[in-house]
């Protein structure tokens, strides 16, 4: 009950609400997973801006393995309770015994630390969710969650405003700074590369100075053409200009305003080259920390971008993670990804977060921690029962000189049950 109403504070607060949905086209997840060569057929979430979440009671309340185990250990504890009265009279011949056996192996077998062994995982994951700008509402999250293999986010949401900064400009064939500024910064925005944030800082936010952009076209690993002013403007790396015959400065010229810290990107405009805009690309502490939770997990990234410079190796040299861990998605599957992440109107409240990637990683990591817990809570659950049957068919056969079994020390067992069923899992970081 506590769950479901921080959970429900978090669905009633104000502000958007992203819903974490799996991919609907089948093909697509496929087609966008090929790089990791899974196995089976992928799972692949992303996020969906909602405008209502659906459903929250039933996925608070959902069925988890608590609800379903004891439906059938109760079964078993009744009969194993009869069949230990039975064997308790036909060793002991004492009635009195056997009821004695009969209520001891019903008190041993309650099932309560089983519950507690799925619900403190739970709330424990809601409230790391939570903490971060997400929420988790069920089990029925968690095993959604657990089951996925990637993320698919946009370059944007790895880098939040002011990590990629703007460290110079180096115009060229007489080219007016504030010109070659507008014609970039109309591509850039147009296109929605990570880049948008900066030349949208330098022109103080003011689109209205930005010039219509026709035919967008993004070349993989390389940048972005549109046409502006019925001029053809080419903006990205070294190879795209190459690729279309514009002579660029040597290596060495460049390396005059490039370090190992910043990247260059240039500036095309009708064929000839006019810009060279020198970049840094920064870590957010916070975005860098959820990097890491996903890769412990196993969970891969998608990336799509129209950034030449974000590519697998320079993600895994900026956020010191695993290249592995990323997969940049081919241009020819922007357009369908692009359908996949549209606004709809209602989704359901499985899991949902605020619209920041750290938050979307958070309610990841916590359904995936919350799952082995409950794992492990199940396995101590089930080796307590087990051991429970045991030590009451001793009981039964041997007699009450065989142990003094008072109400002390069946608390003391389920007290020791309970801990190691329900306390220790939840408190270790799985």
């Amino acid at each position: 009950m506590r769950r479901a109403l921080c959970n429900f504070k978090f669905l009633t607060a104000d502000g958007d609400k992203k819903a974490m949905l799996p991919l609907e086209t089948e093909m697509l997840s496929t087609k966008i997973t090929r790089p990791f060569d899974t196995d089976d057929e992928p799972l692949v979430i992303c996020s969906k801006k909602a405008g209502f979440l659906k459903d929250f009671l039933k996925y608070s309340f959902s069925l988890d393995p608590a609800d379903r185990t004891v439906k059938i250990t109760g079964i078993i504890s009744f009969f194993g309770s009869l069949v230990s009265a039975v064997l308790a009279y036909y060793f002991m011949g004492d009635i009195f015994w056997a009821l004695n056996i009969f209520t001891l192996m019903n008190v041993l077998s309650a099932p309560f630390s089983q519950f507690l062994g799925t619900n403190i995982p739970l709330f424990r994951a809601s409230k790391k969710a939570l903490k971060h700008g997400g929420m988790i509402t069920g089990y029925a999250s968690v095993e959604d969650l657990y089951s996925m293999d990637a993320l698919l986010v946009d370059s944007d949401e790895l880098f939040p405003a002011g990590t990629i900064k703007l460290k110079g400009i180096k115009t060229f064939e007489g080219q007016r700074i504030d010109e070659a500024i507008l014609d970039a910064a109309s591509v850039i925005v147009a296109a929605g590369t990570t880049l948008k944030s900066v030349f949208s800082d330098i022109i103080d936010d003011k689109k209205e100075l930005l010039k219509p952009v026709d035919t967008l076209v993004y070349e993989d690993s390389m940048g972005v053409s549109g046409w502006v002013d019925s001029k053809r403007v080419l903006i990205g790396n070294r190879t795209l200009m190459d690729n279309h015959n514009i002579i660029v400065p040597s290596a060495d010229y460049e390396s005059k305003y490039v370090d190992e810290d910043s990247e260059a990107i240039y500036l095309a405009n009708s064929g000839t080259l006019t810009a060279m805009f020198v970049v840094s690309y920064g870590r957010d502490k916070e975005t860098a920390k959820a990097l890491y939770d996903l890769e412990r997990h196993g969970i891969k990234l998608l990336v799509r971008t129209t950034d030449p410079n974000i590519t697998e190796e320079k993600l895994s040299e900026i956020f010191s993670i695993d290249k592995e861990l990323f997969s940049i998605v081919p241009s020819a599957l922007h357009k369908d990804c692009k359908n996949e992440v549209q606004p709809v109107p209602s989704a359901p409240a499985a899991a949902a977060h605020t619209g920041r990637f750290p938050a979307a990683a958070a309610c990841i990591g916590a359904a995936m921690s919350a799952k082995k817990a409950i794992s492990v809570s199940g396995f101590f659950s089930s080796a307590g029962l087990i051991l429970s049957y045991i030590l009451v068919l001793l009981l039964a056969v041997l007699g009450s000189e065989a142990a003094a079994v008072t109400p002390l020390v069946v608390l003391l067992y389920q007290i020791v049950l309970l801990l190691f069923s329900s306390i220790l899992p939840s408190i270790r970081n799985y």
